[in-house]
């Protein structure tokens, strides 16, 4: 005997209707299988390679003025930007030229201070070696002529780059100006050539 509750039959989803659901009895969901995980794409990452921003030049002024050691194809690498493409920002922004050759007079003033500091350090300049004698194993110091040497070097390559680079200021050459007036210089000429500076006039 049939009787109508007046309910409607649950309708059935297409996608549970001819086989099991990809949940498990308890409700819970099944793992994926190992090595069948879903392929996500990687976040897309903008680079900023060959970009011109304030924060970047100021980042690359910065290290070139505040060390010695931080020469240009070194920094331009730690900022991605080749040595090229800085060339050129330099040869069309005026201002940014200027700006780098502060920078490079800030450098070569730290070399300058440097000088000092590695003729004053004599912690390497003493050796500790031993050697056999006839009484036995000895130790004694000698002076370490490698770093000597390897400080010397550091010193004179310091000199020659600021000789060049400032030359005015750390030049070997003494450049002295001359204030006489052409007068006096026609006079010392005069002197030099076996004259006395005055006109000979003939006697009657």
């Amino acid at each position: 005997m049939h009787y109508n509750t007046g309910m409607k039959n649950p309708k059935v989803s297409p996608k549970t209707r001819g086989g099991p659901t990809p949940c498990s009895k308890k409700g819970r969901r099944q793992k994926t299988p190992i090595g069948h995980e879903p392929q996500v794409a990687p976040p897309t990452v903008q680079k900023q390679h060959g970009k011109k921003t304030p924060e970047r030049i100021a980042a690359i002024l910065h290290d070139i003025e505040s060390s010695t050691s931080a020469t240009l194809r070194k920094v331009c690498k730690k900022h991605d930007l080749s040595v090229s493409e800085w060339m050129l920002w330099l040869s069309k922004d005026e201002k940014l030229a200027e700006q780098y050759a502060r920078a490079k007079t800030k450098q070569l003033e730290l070399m300058a201070d440097e000088i000092l500091q590695i003729s004053d350090e004599s912690t390497g300049d003493d050796l500790f070696t031993e050697e056999d004698t006839k009484e036995g194993r000895s130790a004694r110091n000698v002076l370490n002529h490698e770093f000597v040497q390897r400080s010397k070097l550091r010193v004179d390559s310091r000199k020659w780059l600021l000789s060049k680079l400032l030359p005015k200021k750390y030049g070997d050459k003494i450049d002295v100006e001359h204030s006489a007036s052409e007068s006096l210089m026609a006079l010392v000429a005069a002197r030099l050539g076996g004259g006395d500076g005055t006109d000979d006039k003939p006697t009657d």
